[in-house]
């Protein structure tokens, strides 16, 4: 996986974060991925969806290698 400005936070720093105003409406501020939280506040949109994309390829690597069951 590339490297990633995305910093790995807990739910409660997450909601901490979402109830602070934004400069914009549409601004993403968090991330949940399969269970885990990630700061993406220094992150462009096309950081942004690069780190997502990443994040998915890498369980559905993993899902293809019989180390996680999907369901």
């Amino acid at each position: 996986m590339r490297y990633h400005k995305a910093i790995s936070i807990t739910k409660v720093e997450a909601d901490f974060l979402i109830d602070r105003p934004t400069a914009s409406v549409g601004e993403c501020i968090v991330v949940q991925i399969f269970g885990e939280w990630y700061d993406v506040r220094q992150m462009t949109e096309r950081e942004l969806n690069a780190f997502v994309d990443d994040m998915q390829r890498s369980y559905l690597d993993d899902v293809s290698a019989g180390f996680l069951d999907p369901h």
